[in-house]
C-alpha cells in the first residue's frame, strides 16, 4: 500500500475510535464551557434524551475527525519526511504544524456541525446531521477559525513534539504509547485551552438566544474577560484533562499499533 494512503488510513482509523470512546467525556466538557446551553449536564442529557446520547453529535464528530486526522498524520509524516532537520522533536513540532493547520482548513464545519449537534436539547434545533447542514447559514461553518488557525496547529505541534522528546523516557513497549500520548495531549492543551473555549463560543453564536453575543473574536475575550475573569477561559479545563489524556493516549496507541502491523 502507498505511504500515503497508510498514514492517511491509519489517522482516520485512530482518530475515530479515540473520539468515539471519549464522546461523553468530550459531550461535558462542553457543556462546561457553554454553562449558558439548556443541556448542562449528562445527567440531564440521561433523563432527557436517554443514555445512548451522552454520544450525540459522535456521527458528525467522527465525519469529521476521520479526514481531519487522517490529513492530519498524512502531511505530518510527509514533511517529516522531507525536512533535514537533525532534531526529532523539532521535526516534529514543525510538521505538527504544517499538518494541523492543512487539516483544519480542510474540514472546519464539520466541527461547527458537530459543536451544534451535541449542544442542543433533544433534537430542539436539528433532527440530524443533513438537517444541520441545510439549516446552519454558510456564514456560520468557518466562525472561530481565526482562533482555531491558532490553537490547533499549536497543539498539534506540543503534542507529536512531547511524543517524540518523551521517548527516551520510555519503553518500547508498545502500551506505552498510551501512557506517552496521554501526556504529551495533557502538556498541549495546558497551553492552548483558551484558543478551544474561544472557538467553541464563537462556532455557537447564532444558534440560539442563550448565546452570549459577541461581535468578533477581540470582543468574546473581551466579554469573557469581564464577566468571568482569566478563569472564564479555562472553564472546564480539569475535564479536558480527563478526557484528553485518554483520547491522545489512545490515538498515539493506534497509530504504533498499525505502523507495526
Amino acid at each position: 500500500m502507498n505511504d500515503e494512503i497508510r498514514n492517511f488510513a491509519r489517522g482516520a482509523w485512530a482518530g475515530m475510535l479515540s473520539r468515539t470512546i471519549t464522546a461523553p467525556l468530550d459531550l461535558y466538557k462542553l457543556q462546561l464551557q457553554n454553562p449558558f446551553m439548556p443541556s448542562k449536564n449528562l445527567d440531564h442529557v440521561i433523563q432527557r434524551d436517554g443514555f445512548r446520547h451522552l454520544w450525540k453529535g459522535n456521527l458528525s464528530n467522527c465525519l469529521r475527525i476521520m479526514p481531519n486526522q487522517a490529513i492530519n498524520l498524512m502531511v505530518y509524516e510527509r514533511t517529516r519526511e522531507k525536512m533535514n532537520i537533525s532534531s526529532p522533536s523539532t521535526s516534529s513540532f514543525i510538521s505538527g504544524i504544517v499538518a494541523g493547520s492543512i487539516s483544519t482548513l480542510s474540514t472546519y464545519p464539520l466541527e461547527t456541525l458537530r459543536v451544534r449537534l451535541a449542544l442542543q436539547d433533544y433534537a430542539s434545533k436539528y433532527r440530524g446531521i443533513w438537517d444541520a447542514v441545510r439549516s446552519t447559514p454558510k456564514r456560520h461553518w468557518y466562525q472561530g477559525a481565526g482562533i482555531c488557525m491558532i490553537g490547533f496547529p499549536l497543539f498539534n505541534a506540543i503534542s507529536f513534539s512531547v511524543h517524540s522528546r518523551m521517548k527516551k523516557y520510555f519503553n518500547l513497549s508498545i502500551y506505552s504509547e498510551i501512557v506517552r500520548g496521554g501526556i504529551a495531549g495533557s502538556t498541549a492543551i495546558t497551553f492552548t485551552y483558551p484558543t478551544d473555549l474561544l472557538r467553541r463560543r464563537m462556532q455557537l453564536q447564532g444558534f440560539n438566544d442563550n448565546i452570549p453575543e459577541y461581535k468578533n473574536l477581540r470582543h468574546a475575550i473581551r466579554q469573557i474577560y469581564l464577566a468571568e475573569g482569566i478563569r472564564g477561559f479555562y472553564r472546564g479545563l480539569g475535564m479536558c484533562y480527563l478526557k484528553i489524556f485518554p483520547t491522545t493516549g489512545i490515538y498515539f496507541y493506534i497509530i504504533r499499533k498499525t505502523r507495526l502491523n
